[in-house]
């Protein structure tokens, strides 16, 4: 299995970002390099992304609803560090080694 990069829209990755699937929410302002990274390191699944006014309050957004999910994620982390400025959230549902 691989990972895979899906664009879509910002209601659409809210509404992902509540199955109990997802194991990685976040946010950059460069999603190809952080999509590289992730590859190389071993996850595998599906990374789902969208571009947003405010990274910070979408990144916020996205992390609450995966950890009301139950899901594992391994980055359920107490105080959002993104700036509210544009750039892409994306979240991860799959598996990592």
């Amino acid at each position: 299995m691989f990972l895979d990069l899906i664009k879509v829209s910002e209601r659409e990755l809210i509404n992902l970002s509540e199955m109990p699937s997802v194991i990685k929410v976040g946010s950059t302002q460069r999603i190809k390099e952080r999509f590289d990274e992730y590859k190389r390191i071993g996850y595998e699944g599906q990374m789902y992304y969208t571009m947003t006014k405010n990274m910070r309050d979408s990144e916020d957004r996205c992390l609450l609803n995966a950890r009301l999910s139950g899901g594992t994620n391994f980055n359920f982390y107490d105080n959002i560090i993104s700036p509210a400025i544009e750039g892409y959230v994306y979240i991860i549902q799959g598996k990592w080694f």
